[in-house]
């Protein structure tokens, strides 16, 4: 592939040691901008799995490897251990950072991790660099030390939800320098799903990591529930995650006698296969998710979708319009909903139905587009309407 060469407009930092959700999402971005006509270029990191730079590699993107690693103020030895190793590079960095920058001459930096921010703090100009705020910060001393640091350096700190945003804001960032752009998803479904076969049975799933914070030991109980109360539920498991987490969960379902009603599925890529098995999709997170892509994907598939109160996921869902909010780790109330669907197969329909309105007005791939070439500033000519639905591999 032809790879423009600098200078760029733009430099995305993003130096994940996996890739994940931040990462797919930058990827997404950076495909967009680049489509969109704008000279792009990425910095990512020499160390992780090197999954990242395959993808750049593949979908044609400039990007450069440079030793952005990890820091941490956790006196623990395994942090301590890499932090060191980090600052042992640390001339290295900075020397090829200073050249990159002076070679690519970009107008605006965007950063999506304050590991790496902290790390080049020397550099930063508040009129060149933003930082892309993906996870709802603690409240802590170290946190709002770091934010006070960062805030007269930063042009602006873009979160992905309010939820984020407020977090920010506790820590002291003033609101002048906040900025809320929500995360997009593109179309997976460009033509209407096809309905699933009617059975007996109500399919419901929870997508996505399987770990305690996530809500799986609530939706097992409330599935239980749903069984004490003669209506009859599948749950589906899509995700990985620790093993030993995963058989707490298992005992827990043979306790309540429920292992025909559950299936695992472990990790599937291929949206279509996941959804069109479902009826309904439960995000019952324990902790404050400062997104929850779950919940805009399942709403393409015309699903409508059950979440916790919990971080952003309330963002995210209409209740009663586009599905049902419960409280969290509330396994009663978690049932009564899904009961509810599952007893009213018309109103679950209904709330589907808006649920891919809602989608395509607030959470489409276009906006997130708009969005961004107007915050930072960059042309928003006529390949913005012609972004490709197409989902980066």
């Amino acid at each position: 592939m032809n790879v423009p060469p600098p200078p760029y407009e733009v430099v995305l930092l993003c130096a994940g040691g996996i890739t994940s959700g931040k990462e797919v999402m930058a990827l997404d971005l950076a495909v967009s901008l680049s489509e969109a006509g704008i000279r792009l270029g990425i910095l990512t990191s020499i160390w992780g799995n090197g999954e990242l730079a395959r993808r750049l590699t593949a979908l044609g993107l400039p990007f450069r490897r440079l030793r952005l690693g990890f820091i941490s103020a956790t006196l623990r030895w395994n942090e301590i251990r890499m932090t060191l190793h980090q600052l042992l590079f640390l001339p290295s960095l900075y020397w090829d950072y200073v050249r990159m920058i002076r070679q690519w001459q970009p107008r605006k930096c965007l950063h999506t991790n304050w590991h790496h921010l902290l790390l080049l703090y020397p550099f930063l100009r508040s009129k060149r660099d933003d930082f892309w705020i993906h996870e709802c910060m603690p409240s802590s001393r170290q946190y709002r030390w770091l934010f006070r640091m960062l805030e007269p350096r930063i042009g602006h700190f873009v979160c992905v939800s309010a939820c984020v945003a407020e977090s920010i804001r506790s820590l002291g960032v003033a609101d002048s320098k906040i900025r809320v752009i929500h995360n997009a998803v593109r179309d997976p479904v460009p033509t209407p799903r096809l309905s699933k076969p009617d059975t007996d049975l109500f399919h419901i799933g929870i997508v996505g990591q399987i770990a305690p914070w996530k809500g799986h030991q609530d939706l097992v109980e409330a599935v239980g529930q749903c069984r004490d109360r003669g209506i009859q539920i599948v749950l589906h498991l899509f995700g990985v995650g620790s093993e030993a987490f995963a058989e707490e969960l298992r005992r827990s379902i043979s306790t309540l006698h429920l292992e025909h009603l559950i299936v695992w599925h472990g990790y599937v890529t291929d949206r279509s296969t996941i959804f069109t098995q479902l009826d309904a999709v439960i995000a019952p997170s324990r902790f404050a998710e400062p997104f929850g892509l779950t919940a805009v994907e399942a709403g393409y598939f015309s699903l409508p979708v059950i979440v916790s109160r919990s971080g952003a996921l309330p963002e995210l869902v209409q209740h009663h319009t586009t599905g049902l909010i419960v409280e969290a780790q509330n396994p009663t109330a978690l049932a009564s909903a899904i009961v509810s669907l599952a007893t009213q197969p018309q109103e679950a329909r209904r709330l589907g139905r808006n649920a891919r309105l809602h989608v395509e007005r607030h959470f489409g791939h276009g906006r997130l587009v708009e969005d961004f070439c107007r915050l930072l500033s960059l042309p928003q000519n006529a390949v913005l309407n012609r972004v490709n639905d197409a989902v980066p591999s």
